[in-house]
């Protein structure tokens, strides 16, 4: 499966942004939305880097990103935290949020869609 190829400007400066990002693949929709062609039209305008952090703390900052983020756009989150991908997958499900998943040795790729 593809990754967004449309990327906020800001993001791209931050170190850990590109390192992360190359290695993601999203491989596994982890709820009903967003289908897979929109996976591709997706504009990436947040990223949460909740590497080393234990849960909630990747949550909390997904919720805090979300509030500035537009409808229709997304944010990506990498964690190390198993318990991370769970309580945001929960999250996302409440929500209604589309959600993209993949993982990379112990880094779990998130991609979190605001349509709601």
């Amino acid at each position: 499966m593809d990754k967004p190829s449309h990327i906020a400007e800001n993001l791209i400066a931050l170190p850990n942004f590109e390192q992360d990002w190359g290695l993601a693949q999203f491989n596994e929709p982890l709820t009903d939305n967003p289908t897979d062609t929109e996976l591709n039209d997706l504009i990436v305008a947040q990223y949460v880097d909740g590497k080393g952090l234990a849960c909630p703390m990747p949550l909390l900052k997904l919720k805090m990103a979300l509030k500035q983020t537009q409808m229709g756009h997304a944010v990506y989150v990498s964690a190390t935290d198993p318990n991370s991908r769970h309580d945001i997958g929960a999250f996302c499900r409440h929500m209604g949020y589309g959600l993209f998943a993949g993982q990379t040795d112990t880094i779990f790729h998130l991609l979190i869609t605001k349509n709601c």
